[in-house]
């Protein structure tokens, strides 16, 4: 299948759920945090999610995001897009910002 084929979520709108995902994420990072990882695996219809960061090996997702990555799941599912799963990571720079770098999965 051709990349323009291929169905997809509107990029603006998978711009609002990344950036909601993301407030979650921050929320549960302490200030010596510089790195988090998020990892979102979709198989047999069960979210699997992990999230850790640098002092934290485990981290207990809250609720609000859950909600936001069922969120995620659901708009990849109404564009059939094959989605099977997304690694998000985080780093913050020197000046205390956050940047995000999202690596998705699809079924082939």
């Amino acid at each position: 299948m051709e990349w323009s084929e291929m169905s997809a979520v509107p990029p603006e709108e998978q711009k609002v759920l990344d950036a909601a995902i993301g407030q979650q994420v921050l929320r549960e990072m302490y200030e010596d945090d510089t790195r988090a990882t998020l990892k979102v695996e979709l198989r047999d219809k069960r979210i699997g999610v992990s999230l850790s960061a640098d002092t934290q090996s485990a981290i207990i997702p809250p609720g609000e995001l859950i909600q936001a990555i069922a969120d995620l799941v659901t708009a990849h599912e109404r564009a059939s897009t094959g989605f099977t799963g997304v690694t998000y990571e985080y780093l913050k720079d020197a000046q205390g910002q956050w940047t995000m770098v999202a690596q998705f999965a699809y079924a082939n």
